[in-house]
């Protein structure tokens, strides 16, 4: 039909001027989202705690219907923009894990799980950035709350996980920081972003059906099943039990420390894994050291005169290689050379492009490969020598990049440590909590085993919270939004002082 039959109203000319009402925002569209999501998870919570606790219940439902309706708000007043400038991008995801953390604390206060404000934004904040920390006993919790808590940890995973593959290498237009052979198959899994949105989530909500199912058959209830595969496909180390998992027999840590390894492997891993790809999971040189890190650290641990076994030696690697933060007792006592070696692993941390925390083995691997050469060129300056990943060279540009990252991911943890240690506790113990807080896996020796920061200063757990945001979204995505915030406001301070001065004219 010919546009002239049509009112006038709606002719294409007639309806541009309504297009152009709806505002393109990267970041309100982002917090939108994940307002959407969160509204949703937090609505299945209160439906399986309505037998348990109707009031914790009513409360989740009226918190996700508020976060599904400005959810829903702004997907009708916003439009996404073609090409968002990096640093928009940047700063959309600190907006929104700020906007998440946020609304958690609302639910904590309002249910009366915590009664301070500062209380639950911490344990908001450890919960979306997948940290084990936590300043409640998880057991006095309502089913419906309990869920919930675990679902922050699960939906942190995802949001982690969705930078690392998605988000970050767009954004920075680099595969620096994730590295040329996982960016290689990486444009062969995701095509583009919605596809690479849907794959990611299929195999991650897999993930997590198997993991319930793999709990329920060990022996632990449908509660504890449910909780903590949330929290280990997710590498948050959240449980059920104050304790974790040190009243669990076998079965349940067998299945902890399978769930952990594989969670803290490359999500292309278990993308190749599926589709049974072996050529690549062969030629995978990240794989192969982490494969080599948990079986060092497994025999460091069970050596004579640690007082380990071997099962729980391999249960502690596995929860600090993949920064999840489970326990099955005080390894806090263990003798220094066992906890140094962890707090090597636990600064490490798990692969690129996994759920879990830390420098990841790719980016320390190519720093170690670095000074080997750079070592070797000492001796022979005129030889020439090519750092390789996966049979992959490696670009000199990247590798610069690589140090800055790392370089800025040691002063925010010295910063943290020295910030901790003014409350008096040890300068080792502060530079343990920080590394851990940092790597998303939460205990440390001096604090707790199992994460509680109840005997810590209120003033401390709050400085702790820029450390879960920047070891969730990654430091890098923290320092430049702070920079590109910064910028804008020494602009606007400059305008408003020409303005002053032109007023005074």
């Amino acid at each position: 039909m010919s546009t002239r039959h049509l009112p006038a109203w709606t002719t294409t000319e007639a309806l541009e001027p309504l297009k152009r009402e709806k505002r393109q925002s990267f970041a309100r569209l982002a917090v939108s989202d994940a307002l959407l999501a969160f509204g949703a998870i937090t609505a299945l919570s209160a439906v399986a705690g309505m037998v348990d606790d109707p009031q914790d219940a009513m409360v989740l439902l009226v918190f996700a219907a508020a976060a599904v309706a400005i959810g829903s708000f702004g997907h009708k007043s916003l439009v996404r923009a073609p090409r968002p400038p990096t640093a928009k991008i940047l700063t959309g995801l600190v907006v929104t894990w700020t906007a998440l953390v946020m609304m958690g604390a609302g639910i904590y206060l309002a249910t009366g799980a915590i009664d301070t404000v500062g209380g639950a934004l911490v344990e908001s904040a450890a919960g979306f950035s997948t940290t084990a920390l936590t300043i409640i006993d998880p057991s006095r919790l309502s089913v419906g709350m309990q869920l919930w808590r675990a679902s922050t940890q699960w939906f942190g995973g995802l949001f982690g996980l969705l930078i690392g593959v998605i988000a970050l290498p767009q954004a920075l237009r680099s595969s620096s920081l994730i590295g040329r052979a996982i960016a290689t198959d990486q444009s062969r899994m995701v095509t583009r972003p919605v596809i690479g949105t849907r794959r990611v989530t299929a195999v991650y909500s897999g993930f997590t059906l198997v993991m319930v199912v793999a709990y329920a058959v060990s022996g632990l209830s449908a509660l504890d099943s449910v909780v903590h595969a949330l929290t280990t496909v997710s590498t948050g180390g959240f449980s059920s039990h104050a304790d974790s998992f040190a009243g669990f027999g076998g079965g349940p840590r067998i299945v902890a420390t399978a769930g952990m390894i594989v969670a803290g492997s490359s999500f292309f891993v278990i993308w190749w894994a599926i589709r049974g790809q072996v050529k690549p999971l062969l030629r995978s040189s990240e794989l192969r050291i982490y494969a080599v890190v948990v079986a060092v650290t497994t025999a460091l641990l069970s050596l004579p005169g640690t007082a380990m076994s071997v099962g729980d030696s391999l249960f502690i690697t596995a929860s600090t290689v993949s920064t999840t933060g489970y326990a099955v007792g005080d390894w806090t006592r263990m003798p220094d050379f066992s906890l140094t070696v962890l707090l090597v692993v636990v600064t490490m941390g798990s692969m690129a492009g996994s759920a879990g925390g830390g420098l990841r083995v790719l980016r320390v691997h190519a720093l170690l490969r670095s000074v080997m050469r750079d070592l070797r060129l000492q001796l022979d300056p005129h030889r020439v020598a090519v750092i390789k990943n996966s049979g992959r060279p490696v670009e000199e540009a990247s590798i610069d990049r690589i140090a800055g990252y790392q370089v800025a991911h040691i002063f925010v943890a010295a910063i943290g440590a020295f910030i901790i240690s003014i409350s008096g506790i040890g300068v080792v113990d502060s530079l343990w909590m920080a590394l851990g807080t940092l790597s998303t896996f939460g205990p440390a020796p001096g604090v707790s085993p199992f994460g509680y920061l109840g005997d810590v200063s209120p003033w401390v757990r709050l400085a702790l919270i820029p450390m879960m945001l920047a070891g969730r979204l990654s430091v890098l995505v923290v320092l430049l939004a702070v920079v590109w915030v910064g910028g804008l406001r020494r602009s606007a301070f400059a305008a408003t002082r020409r303005r002053v001065r032109a007023a005074r004219r």
